[in-house]
């Protein structure tokens, strides 16, 4: 579309909002609920969600990156070829997947949707105190938050209730997994476990097992579980409604402003979402960001003009009150990038990281090859020796070489091709 069409579209449906605020309509709404402001000084804003296929729910993704500090995904539908695309909807945050076929690669032949996985994305400021555990399976994920005190977060999407198929074997199996990982961690660091645990915590329903399980789970390992007694899954049909999306922790104080949110404008999913604060300085998990610069250009011929309209209704209507009292180009030029970058889709065209201090080892061949490539440039780049001299020094760094890196003693051989040549420095 071009720009004085979406010009126009903007102040047409900046003038309807105004029209709608100057003649409200006596009508409550479940979908439009009231989320904290970013003046919180402490604590990690968590939100879990099950956001039932990532790519179809992009608009959802986006509103919740731009949210919350820590999100824990369950169902993406993502297989584990797509992994890549899955950080392309949480801009500016680091993420942890796994996927139904991690475990179990399948045939690409025929593909059918996807189904399951589970991920956690978390924001790039703290990216230096998380690390990945390998504990787990397609089903659950987990990561250790270095801070004071430390967390051990586990994201959860249990099996679904089937007695056709006995599931209770399963969501036996995948609460066998949780116990092990929180045996292994709670001596050092506080548990929450936050997701998609398909059992509630509420009274039991009749003839689930799951219900059973999970109360027996929770009562064993003393977790805490929030007073809030609200449905988080409501099928889209309208024929049944649960709570069976929480976020539990090992400790009372560690967890506070439990919230289950009202539907939101752009959710597609049946399950809303279930934040809270975790309770941790944000002083002792802040880093001081690296120098890095990277170049975006949108692809305007694939952008979702149904999306941008949607993104762009919501914001003025949320920002409704700034432009009535300061009706400001700088406000709605954010609208307007906020609309398209949630309905546009964009790739690097140039990218600029940190240079890391190489190993000696690597150096010296990083030196050679910088080398040889001044010498073959300087004769013109001819044919013959010289440039096979440089290919193959090349392919031995890359591929072939090992280098022996001395570590608290002991001496482990590290194949090159581990290390990224192009972000090392020969400072």
């Amino acid at each position: 579309m071009k720009l004085t069409s979406l010009i126009y579209s903007t102040h047409s449906q900046f003038m309807i909002i105004i029209k709608e605020r100057n003649n409200p309509v006596s009508q409550e709404t479940a979908r439009t609920p009231t989320y904290r402001g970013s003046d919180l000084k402490s604590g990690l804003k968590l939100a879990t969600c099950n956001i039932e296929g990532i790519s179809s729910n992009s608009a959802f993704s986006d509103f919740l990156g731009s949210n919350y500090d820590i999100i824990c995904i369950q169902e993406h539908w993502l297989y584990d070829f797509q992994v890549h695309n899955f950080d392309k909807f949480f801009q500016d945050k680091v993420s942890f997947v796994r996927c139904s076929d991690t475990y179990e690669q399948i045939s690409g032949f025929n593909l059918p949707r996807g189904k399951g996985g589970v991920g956690i994305v978390w924001s790039s400021s703290i990216s230096g105190k998380v690390t990945k555990i390998d504990e787990g399976n397609e089903r659950i994920i987990g990561i250790l938050i270095n801070s004071d005190p430390k967390i051990c977060l586990i994201c959860v999407y249990l099996p679904t209730n089937n007695a056709s198929v006995n599931s209770v074997v399963e969501y036996g199996e995948c609460l066998d997994i949780l116990d092990f990982i929180i045996n292994n961690y709670s001596d050092t660091h506080r548990i929450v476990i936050a997701g998609d645990l398909n059992g509630t915590l509420l009274k039991p329903r009749a003839g689930n097992k799951h219900d059973v399980c999970i109360h027996s789970f929770v009562r064993d390992h003393k977790l805490i579980v929030s007073a809030a007694t609200k449905h988080t899954f409501m099928q889209h049909s309208g024929a049944g409604s649960s709570q069976i999306d929480y976020i539990l922790s090992s400790h009372k104080d560690l967890i506070q402003d439990y919230i289950i949110h009202e539907k939101h404008a752009t959710n597609l999913s049946s399950h809303t979402i279930v934040s809270a604060v975790i309770n941790i300085s944000c002083a002792s998990i802040q880093r001081p960001s690296q120098q890095s610069s990277a170049i975006w250009k949108y692809q305007w011929e694939k952008m979702d003009i149904h999306t941008f309209q949607n993104t762009l209704r919501l914001e003025l209507e949320n920002n409704y009150s700034k432009i009535s009292s300061d009706p400001t180009i700088e406000i709605l030029m954010s609208i307007l990038q906020k609309a398209t970058k949630a309905s546009t889709p964009r790739k690097i065209i140039y990218l600029k990281g940190p240079k890391w201090k190489a190993s000696p080892a690597a150096r010296m061949l990083i030196t050679n090859c910088h080398k040889l490539y001044r010498e073959w440039c300087e004769k013109g780049k001819p044919e013959g020796p010289l440039k096979q001299q440089k290919l193959l020094l090349k392919e031995s760094f890359v591929v072939n070489s090992v280098w022996k890196s001395i570590q608290t003693g002991k001496i482990s051989i590290i194949k090159l091709w581990k290390i990224l040549p192009l972000n090392c420095s020969t400072a």
